[in-house]
């Protein structure tokens, strides 16, 4: 079944963000913490406390060995993807990569430094009713609920779920430094987007602890030079610039390392337009939204104005030539001057 992006991505964190904006709207949310238990059926506390549990149940790897899974039903899964052939995704070989035997090897020294012969894309989460880590959802998720942090972290403190939320955003970090490789320079070589197929994934209806990766082989999708997928780098880039902010207070050299690949992911967005593989689920119609979205971030991480003016820039006749050009002539244009990423 082909899913409807629209319908989905935003059930991963919707309610946890609905949930702290009431709270925060009110004067007092610690009373409101502890008056609406007492209403049946009514405790937002309640809703933004329990909707982060959605994220501990979709945790793919190794968070049970790792300590970090409440839920004691669920225990470490995919344990192949700490192990993703490196080598092109093949009948032979179909758990393999998108990549190019030419670009493996011209690349090796950043993708295998200890020669392995395998990529660690451990970590990150599933889709909501599969066991596939799509780009987009996931990216856009972790973006989405650290929004809902930055904008309203006393709602979060008064119900006991900002170190929560912190637990859930840095299990979606880890995930995503660990699927870019940047080369002595900074500059990404590679960033994996993708593991699992949609069209094998559905094939399989049990719990994500038991398929087997022989019968239901798990290969991953990589935004390259020769596969650019800047709707994916850049969301990603966003995620990663959320984090940043999060952490800056408490954890100063994560936070660093976070925008560090934010900035790097973006640019190389900027640098190799296209879409990345969908394979018809998720996929996205343009690029440049995702690069406007990762732009705000960015901008609020570093107070760097030129990433502003990626999206709002005009040439000398006063056209948009910047992200916003994508969907307005200019700035005289009326009732159609809005953007929700921007």
């Amino acid at each position: 079944m082909r899913k409807n992006p629209a319908r989905r991505v935003l059930v991963l964190s919707a309610a946890g963000a609905l949930a702290a904006a009431v709270l925060s709207a009110v004067p007092a949310a610690s009373a409101l913490a502890q008056a609406l238990p007492d209403t049946p059926g009514y405790s937002l506390p309640l809703a933004l406390q329990e909707s982060l549990y959605f994220y501990d149940a979709q945790k793919s790897g190794p968070a049970r060995a790792n300590g970090d899974q409440p839920l004691s039903w669920r225990g470490d899964s995919e344990p192949s993807d700490s192990c993703v052939p490196l080598v092109p995704k093949s009948a032979a070989v179909p758990s393999g990569v998108n990549m190019s035997a030419a670009f493996i090897a011209a690349n090796k020294s950043v993708l295998d430094p200890n020669s392995t012969g395998c990529v660690n894309l451990s970590g990150g989460f599933h889709d909501a009713g599969d066991h596939v880590k799509f780009g987009l959802p996931q990216s856009y998720a972790a973006a989405t609920l650290g929004w809902g942090m930055y904008e309203f972290p006393q709602a979060y403190q008064a119900t006991g779920t900002w170190n929560h939320g912190l637990d859930e955003m840095k299990w979606f970090s880890d995930y995503f430094l660990r699927s870019t490789f940047l080369n002595s320079s900074g500059q990404v070589v590679a960033f994996a987007y993708q593991v699992g197929d949609g069209s094998v994934d559905h094939d399989y209806w049990g719990p994500s602890e038991l398929p087997s990766p022989t019968l239901y082989p798990r290969p991953a999708w990589f935004a390259t030079s020769q596969t650019p997928a800047a709707d994916q780098t850049a969301s990603a880039a966003a995620a990663l610039a959320v984090e940043s902010l999060l952490t800056a207070s408490s954890n100063a050299s994560y936070s660093a390392e976070c925008l560090k690949y934010a900035e790097a992911l973006y640019a190389f967005a900027r640098q190799y337009p296209g879409l990345g593989y969908s394979g018809g689920f998720y996929n996205s119609s343009g690029y440049a939204s995702e690069e406007a979205w990762a732009a705000d971030w960015l901008y609020l991480a570093t107070s760097n104005f030129s990433y502003i003016n990626d999206i709002i820039s005009t040439n000398s006749s006063g056209a948009y030539n910047g992200y916003l050009g994508n969907i307005i002539t200019s700035p005289g244009s009326t009732w159609q001057n809005t953007w929700v990423m921007s």
